[in-house]
């Protein structure tokens, strides 16, 4: 893995190829060699997904900039089948593009991270199996198992967010127009995150999923102080999408 100069975090790009450039030119203007994706990043089939990571990885070669990203739960699974963990333990999409497996550890700049992708997709009952969402998108116990075993960790990337850990501002129950059998369901993978949490204390966690920008400050049951921080998604306000909005 590169070990990055600055590092730029960005929430959700739903395989906007537009909007992802623009991110890139960003990450270039505030000295950022890397950027680090929190998921539905728009690993999506057919020649639409192909050519957003061609021309998405064109313009990160001109400029020197490599992605890495977690999974969400809007991803063609089966595309991560097909390309394979290399040697430094991400998954290589493109020369630039590169996927965080769950569960994977790594160092920068003196402190321990790790990604754990993957979310429970309410809107699942307008979907197709197999052509707009895929069985593999949520967390599974082997992948908390594994999560355990790797800690503890200094920063958590993930795409869904803890369970009763942190109240997302605006979202409830009631907010979300789907299907009162959906919303339990996706609680099963807060849940999990939830676990993964309390149990390796992280100093700061980063997420997706929700397109809504936030920050926390909390303590962990030891006393330990953490944040948690969401990000927005494309083609909402550039700097909340980016920079996760103010912090209380």
């Amino acid at each position: 893995m590169r070990t990055p100069k600055r590092i730029m975090m960005a929430g959700d790009w739903h395989g906007n190829t537009a909007w992802a450039i623009k991110a890139v030119y960003e990450a270039v203007n505030n000295g950022c060699d890397v950027i680090v994706q929190l998921g539905d990043f728009g690993i999506w089939p057919g020649p639409g997904g192909k050519r957003y990571l061609d021309d998405l990885n064109e313009v990160l070669m001109s400029m020197d900039v490599i992605v890495y990203f977690v999974d969400g739960n809007h991803e063609d699974f089966t595309q991560f089948t097909d390309n394979k963990i290399v040697e430094d333990g991400t998954r290589r999409f493109r020369s630039n593009i590169y996927h965080l497996p769950r569960a994977f550890t790594w160092e920068w700049h003196d402190k321990t991270w790790m990604s754990l992708g993957g979310a429970f997709s309410v809107d699942k009952d307008s979907r197709v199996e197999g052509v707009s969402w895929w069985p593999e998108e949520e967390v599974t116990e082997d992948d908390v198992t594994r999560a355990l075993a790797a800690g503890p960790v200094d920063v958590l990337l993930t795409h869904d967010a803890p369970l009763d850990l942190v109240e997302i501002p605006g979202i409830s129950d009631a907010t979300f127009p789907f299907h009162p059998k959906m919303l339990p369901l996706a609680k099963v993978n807060q849940e999990k995150i939830k676990r993964v949490i309390q149990a390796l204390e992280p100093s700061e966690v980063w997420h997706g999923h929700y397109h809504v920008a936030y920050g926390r400050e909390l303590t962990h049951a030891s006393g330990k102080e953490w944040s948690i921080i969401g990000l927005a998604c494309d083609g909402m306000d550039y700097n909340t999408y980016l920079y996760g909005g103010d912090t209380e």
